[in-house]
């Protein structure tokens, strides 16, 4: 175990303090595949990877509620739609694209639930600005515009939605889930091993987007190695216990 911790914080200093960008991603890239290749720091990492697979579930369990609630209202919409015979242009097209996302015929970057969600939100804003208040009325809340003092206002406006309290919830749970990646010892890793993945596979393309994140690298680096090292000689105490007890004897 001493040989280990010894190895691990050598590869450690090997890198973090290197000024040019390609030794400290060289070091960084060895001090990872050294980590997750040794068995008895990788049952360390274990334990941290379970705990993003487990915000992550938690996370995945609300997107779906909130996509059940998104398929609800959407459906609930486009039949009173057709059973008023409401159509036009610009209300196909954004129909039509919702369609398109949830068939995956359009990629887009954000989760499901925020992609549906704000398709969703846009067709009824179209229908609020296109004359269709009625229609909608149940799924918005409307709020007058701000006026001029001893007048009224008659413009108003979607201030927000009735409908999508399972959204509501997802939202809030994934800022959680963001706020554990910022604190947590698994958001830190998470950004270890990816950037070691991008540096197997392209290594000059990962140089070029690196180097602008090289401090937030240096703070992954230091808070895994620290936690590493804490728990490693724990179990070196451990392991010294037994062999003390038989010396006393």
């Amino acid at each position: 175990m001493k040989n280990t911790i010894e190895l691990l914080d050598r590869y450690y200093q090997s890198f973090i303090n290197q000024k040019r960008d390609w030794d400290f991603l060289l070091g960084l890239a060895d001090y990872v595949k050294y980590a997750v290749e040794t068995p008895v720091i990788a049952e360390i990492l274990k334990d941290i990877v379970q705990k993003r697979i487990e915000a992550e579930e938690s996370l995945d369990r609300y997107e779906k509620e909130a996509i059940k609630e998104i398929e609800k209202v959407k459906n609930k919409l486009f039949r009173r739609l057709k059973q008023k015979k409401i159509s036009y242009d610009s209300l196909s097209k954004l129909m039509q694209k919702y369609e398109d996302y949830k068939n995956r015929k359009i990629l887009t970057s954000e989760s499901d639930a925020q992609t549906l969600s704000g398709c969703l939100k846009n067709i009824i804003r179209n229908l609020y600005d296109n004359g269709y208040k009625e229609t909608i009325k149940d799924l918005i809340i409307e709020e007058r515009m701000p006026h001029a003092p001893l007048r009224e206002s008659k413009n108003t406006y979607i201030r927000g939605f009735t409908c999508f309290k399972n959204l509501d919830a997802y939202d809030d749970e994934e800022k959680f889930y963001n706020k554990k990646r910022d604190v947590e010892l698994w958001g830190a890793w998470d950004g270890l091993i990816s950037i070691y993945r991008l540096f197997i596979l392209n290594k000059k393309k990962t140089l070029e987007q690196f180097r602008f994140q090289k401090d937030a690298y240096i703070s992954y680096a230091t808070r895994i190695h620290n936690y590493l090292i804490q728990e490693l000689s724990k179990e070196e105490v451990e392991k010294q216990i037994p062999q003390l007890k038989n010396s006393l004897k």
